[in-house]
């Protein structure tokens, strides 16, 4: 084989490394920074359900609004949504994560309630408004 074969062939073999460590780098840097993006909206409300210990939200899938937060090492998920009060009320009265604190409530108002988390989350709480028609679930883990 000639020098000039040889000097081609380890220049493409060089480029071939390169743009395959150019590609783990681009892998795990989406991984790492914008995690989220491997998250479906049908999974995300699963996860945040499972880490607060609440029953699905009580209104269809396109009515419900996620957002998810965080990286590789955090995640942080916030799932909204709105429904009348009656229907609220009876979703947390059914699920565990909110049961004892709504055993005896039959009015909804503003207020935020520190859930007991599951499923190895660190923090979860539920939001409420005022008129009792919109609620947040905010779980994370770190």
């Amino acid at each position: 084989m000639s020098e000039a074969a040889i000097g081609s062939k380890s220049l493409k073999n060089c480029c071939c490394g390169c743009l395959g460590l150019f590609a783990l780098f681009v892998v795990f840097a989406l991984i790492v920074f914008d995690g989220r993006i491997f998250w479906t909206k049908a999974a995300a409300i699963e996860t945040a359900c499972k880490w607060s210990r609440m029953l699905p939200p009580p209104v269809p899938a396109d009515q419900i609004d996620v957002k998810v937060q965080g990286s590789g090492f955090t995640r942080t998920f916030i799932v909204t949504f709105t429904s009348k009060p009656d229907i609220i009320l009876r979703w947390l009265w059914a699920s565990s994560g909110t049961e004892v604190e709504f055993s005896s409530i039959h009015e909804l108002e503003d207020q935020v309630i520190q859930v007991a988390p599951g499923d190895r989350a660190m923090h979860a709480e539920i939001r409420i408004s005022n008129n009792g028609t919109e609620v947040a679930i905010e779980t994370w883990w770190s």
